[in-house]
């Protein structure tokens, strides 16, 4: 299914195919209703992705430079954990992800992803 065009002067994907081979990817949580829904799509196309791999936990984080209150409602709306703001990302698959010295971010998000 290919992906709706991002609006407002953002890159023009036409597929996820497109959007892996770029160098950036746009907000996923977008500025409006038709970037949010390209961001949703990117989002389940890239967890089918990562689950035929056999990812068993996807996680990341929001910088302060970032609408973090946008993303924070984005990610719980598809299903991921969000830490509260400054807490740590908990050991995951019994490893610590995080790099000692790495800088704290706004906050963590991560789910497990069924196998």
């Amino acid at each position: 299914m290919p992906l709706r065009e991002p609006t407002r002067g953002l890159p023009r994907y036409r597929s996820p195919q497109d959007a892996r081979r770029r160098q950036s990817v746009p907000p996923v949580a977008g500025g409006d209703a038709a970037d949010a829904l390209f961001g949703s799509q990117l989002l389940n196309y890239l967890e089918d992705q990562l689950r035929q791999r056999g990812v068993r936990v996807w996680f990341g984080n929001a910088t302060p430079d970032l609408d973090v209150d946008r993303l924070r409602m984005f990610y719980e709306r598809h299903g991921f954990r969000v830490l509260p703001d400054g807490a740590p990302l908990p050991p995951l698959l019994g490893k610590e992800w995080v790099m000692p010295g790495t800088a704290q971010p706004t906050f963590y998000f991560w789910k497990r992803l069924p196998g």
